[in-house]
């Protein structure tokens, strides 16, 4: 993770930089996890299934999408 990546996911998703920062944290801690996977189930989910769950679903469905 580089601030440039940082960055990029700013702009691509206009979340705050701590949260672009602590999606690649949770993403690099987290197998089959992307930062965008964890800020789309972060902002857009219920709380019906564990977290991790709803980070691998949007990660599977996004991966990538902001390069």
């Amino acid at each position: 993770m580089t601030i440039e990546d940082i960055k990029k996911l700013r702009e691509y998703t206009g979340c705050s930089l701590k949260d672009c920062k602590e999606a690649f944290k949770y993403a690099e801690s987290h197998e089959g996890c992307t930062p965008l996977g964890y800020l789309k189930a972060k902002t857009l989910t219920v709380k019906i299934e564990p977290f991790e769950a709803k980070v691998k679903a949007f990660s599977a469905m996004e991966r990538n999408k902001y390069d």
